[in-house]
Order: C-alpha cells, then sequence, then structure tokens
C-alpha cells in the first residue's frame, strides 16, 4: 500500500468516542428561542398558553374551526385522559333503566335548548371551479 493519502473509497471516519453533539445539546435555533423566551419572560410579556388558547377558543370572531382547535388544545392541559376503556362495553339490556332515563331526559332538554343541532343535515361543502 502506498499510503491513505492515494487512496480512493475508503472511508477513515466512522463512530468516534467523544464525537458528534453531545445528548440534551440545543441546536442554535433552539438556543435562539430559549433566549428569547427568557428575555421576553423577564419583561412580563408571556402569558400562559392556557390562558391563551382559552381566551381563542371564547373569541366569537375567530373561525369556528380556529376555536375548536383551541379549545381541544386547552383541554389537553386541563382534563386529564381517561385512562382506558373497560374491558367489555355493556349491552343494552345490561345498563340500568335509570341511565337510559337519565339520558333520555338530557337528550329532550337538549333538544328543546339547541332545535337548530337536530333534525337537519349540514348540507355538504361545493367545489368551486373558476
Amino acid at each position: 500500500m502506498a499510503g491513505r493519502k492515494g487512496m480512493r473509497g475508503v472511508g477513515l471516519g466512522g463512530r468516534r468516542a467523544g464525537a458528534g453533539r453531545k445528548p440534551g445539546a440545543k441546536n442554535k435555533r433552539t438556543r435562539e428561542t430559549v433566549e428569547r423566551v427568557a428575555v421576553a419572560a423577564a419583561r412580563d410579556q408571556l402569558e400562559d398558553v392556557v390562558v391563551l388558547l382559552t381566551r381563542w377558543a371564547n373569541d366569537a370572531t375567530k373561525d369556528d374551526h380556529f376555536r375548536a382547535a383551541c379549545a381541544g388544545k386547552a383541554a389537553e392541559f386541563t382534563h386529564s385522559k381517561p385512562s382506558r376503556l373497560p374491558e367489555r362495553l355493556p349491552l343494552p339490556h345490561e345498563i340500568p333503566k335509570w341511565m337510559l332515563e337519565d339520558y333520555k331526559q338530557r337528550l329532550e332538554q337538549d333538544q328543546r335548548e339547541y332545535p337548530d343541532r337536530y333534525g337537519r343535515t349540514r348540507p355538504k361543502p361545493r367545489l368551486v371551479t373558476s
């Protein structure tokens, strides 16, 4: 062998001890973002994310889809997720009568309060072509 200088295709790289970015190290963009957030927090310009999402969800001037997305995100912070479904869901004949009656009463009350939610299907969006 004449030496490594004249050889092509033979890699000298590979895994070396201590090479590369250390685990947990932040890249440049993340460091800059963290610094900007720290400066804004020092000036008391930051607002709690949950408060901001809740405000947007309750803002009637915003788009309904945007408001629903904000409400869903805020709910992730304020409500716990159910751990899991039961092993077996009850069959209709196993549901207690009081529970069915309660559901019926709640449904009737909701239909009285919000009649526009029931009985009409939403029109399908039409594609507009120019």
